[in-house]
């Protein structure tokens, strides 16, 4: 059942156009460091190491193109066992308002639940797609 709500997802995400609007409410995020310093749009530039985020900027918006999880579960020790992904939000006026096409889709990664803050505007088609441990966005 939980692996075909990945599918269905995906499905509907895929027949609706390129990208839909994403109602973001519901569960709290989980600060999660990475955007929480001042020096975070460096630290993404240069690929410093809690850079487990594949973004892409235009003006103040960062679009999510990839995700590296074995940087999240270093950065993040709580991630070995509660297997959640917490999206950033932003930081310094930046803030992540777009989930690429593919950004998280595969079977490579081992996350079942993955939080969506509210300033993610767009979710892109493909976004989750053939991710068969996916069980809760």
């Amino acid at each position: 059942m939980k692996k075909n709500l990945a599918v269905f997802l995906s499905a509907v995400i895929a027949c609706t156009g390129m990208c839909i609007n994403a109602n973001a409410g519901g569960e709290k995020k989980k600060e999660t460091g990475l955007f929480s310093s001042k020096a975070a749009v460096q630290t993404l530039q240069s690929g410093g190491i809690e850079n487990c985020w594949n973004v892409s900027y235009s003006g103040y918006d960062i679009t999510i193109k990839g995700f590296d999880e074995e940087l999240y579960a270093l950065a993040h020790p709580e991630y070995d066992t509660d297997h959640i992904l917490y999206l950033p939000t932003g930081t310094d006026g930046y803030k992540v308002t777009t989930i690429s096409v593919y950004a998280f889709s595969g079977n490579s990664y081992s996350f079942t639940k993955v939080i969506i803050p509210n300033t993610i505007k767009r979710i892109c088609w493909d976004a989750f797609s053939y991710n068969t441990v996916l069980e809760e966005v």
